[in-house]
């Protein structure tokens, strides 16, 4: 059911005939290198798809990113997803899965990927449940490492992750934790608080 909404939600980002854009006058929430934002993407039915988002960025790979994201639509469940530029990810955008660790325990992602503008998406592709037990370990752990690319054995003990990449011609990004509790949890309170916005057929 779950994957529904999720197959959905991209369906909605990838047939937007408008563009998506941080919303005028909505507080940035900086915690850490977590920051909080709302996106609204106006959909080709005129009505408006608000986006609740308190993302990351890797700190040792360029434009890749770590989302957790409400949807008012949708009940405001949480949304795990990792992004990567469009162009690096070229080679890796039909990859069913990526391998993603929280505290250097590997975590099952499998995902659906959307590209969109510069960026393609890969959201977490599970039900509510699971997305709820992937956000609860974010909340309380230090870092998070995510590597696309081909399929990769379970880490050796004491092995690194950029050697591992190098090694299998994948990409690690890694992410710090610290703040995202907070910045996540501000994200969920103003989603539940939102006010729908009128829609204008």
């Amino acid at each position: 059911m779950f994957s529904r909404y999720l197959a959905g939600f991209g369906a909605c980002l990838l047939i937007s005939h408008s563009m998506t854009s941080l919303a005028d006058g909505a507080p940035v929430i900086d915690s850490k290198d977590w920051q909080g934002s709302l996106h609204q993407t106006t959909l080709p039915d005129g009505s408006v798809l608000s986006e609740y988002v308190a993302s990351t960025q890797s700190i040792n790979t360029f434009g890749a990113q770590l989302h957790v994201s409400f949807v008012p639509r949708f009940g405001c469940m949480p949304q795990i997803s990792v992004r990567l530029s469009a162009t690096v990810a070229a080679n890796f955008a039909m990859q069913e899965s990526l391998k993603f660790s929280i505290d250097q325990e590997d975590q099952i992602f499998p995902v659906l990927v959307d590209a969109h503008d510069s960026l393609v998406r890969y959201s977490l592709n599970a039900d509510s449940s699971t997305h709820q037990v992937i956000r609860d370990k974010l909340d309380f752990a230090s870092e998070a490492t995510v590597v696309w690319g081909p399929d990769l054995p379970p880490r050796n003990e004491g092995a690194s992750t950029e050697s591992l990449g190098e090694a299998r011609g994948a990409i690690a990004a890694d992410y710090s934790l610290l703040g995202s509790r907070k910045a996540v949890a501000m994200q969920e309170n103003r989603c539940k608080s939102h006010e729908p916005i009128a829609y204008n057929n």
